[in-house]
């Protein structure tokens, strides 16, 4: 069960912000558990005797790790995003903008065991940022992304997931193009 309430303001040609604020009630989350399991139904090599010639008891009781659904949890936060382009003060900056968002998110499981946990792959924060500019087919961007910690599934050493806190993320790129207009390259991008 989802609710999701979303405030929005436009100005200019292209100009917004905008304020959503979102809750999730899920009524089942399916984890991975360890359970006891009978293995003697699985053919095995004969076990025979050790070194001192006594017989080698065999125990076919193990644990095998399985999906099982849980009772549910909750997801809700909110998130504050817009664009801003800097012709909106002077027509001197026609071309040039900002754009970007920050994000909140709780998230709360109620494991098989009865202990309280995050959801995995969800961060509490996360964060973005673009400066841009964009005219007479030149276009220009540079931007930044933060995300904090977060719960992640990971491959371990010996192939079984475990899960683990990712350290927080921090990725800053950039990128420069042109779109030719006209001519014998109209239509192609650099």
């Amino acid at each position: 069960n989802a609710a999701d309430v979303t405030l929005e303001k436009y100005f200019g040609s292209s100009g917004y912000v905008a304020l959503q604020l979102f809750y999730k009630d899920l009524k089942s989350y399916i984890y991975n558990q360890a359970v006891p399991f009978d293995f003697s139904s699985y053919p095995v090599a004969e076990a025979g005797n050790d070194a001192n010639g006594l017989p080698i008891i065999v125990n076919y009781m193990g644990t095998a790790n399985v999906p099982i659904n849980g009772e549910g949890g909750k997801i809700y936060g909110a998130e504050f995003a817009g664009t801003l382009p800097f012709s909106t003060f002077t027509a001197a900056l026609d071309g040039f903008g900002v754009t970007g968002g920050v994000s909140y998110t709780k998230t709360k499981i109620k494991e098989p065991n009865g202990n309280v946990s995050v959801i995995p792959g969800y961060s509490k924060w996360v964060a973005n940022g673009t400066l841009f500019y964009e005219a007479g087919g030149f276009n220009a961007r540079g931007s930044v992304r933060h995300r904090s910690k977060f719960l992640g599934d990971f491959v371990s050493f010996n192939g079984q997931p475990d899960r683990r806190f990712a350290v927080p993320e921090t990725v800053v790129d950039a990128q420069v193009g042109y779109d030719f207009k006209s001519g014998a390259l109209e239509g192609l991008s650099l």
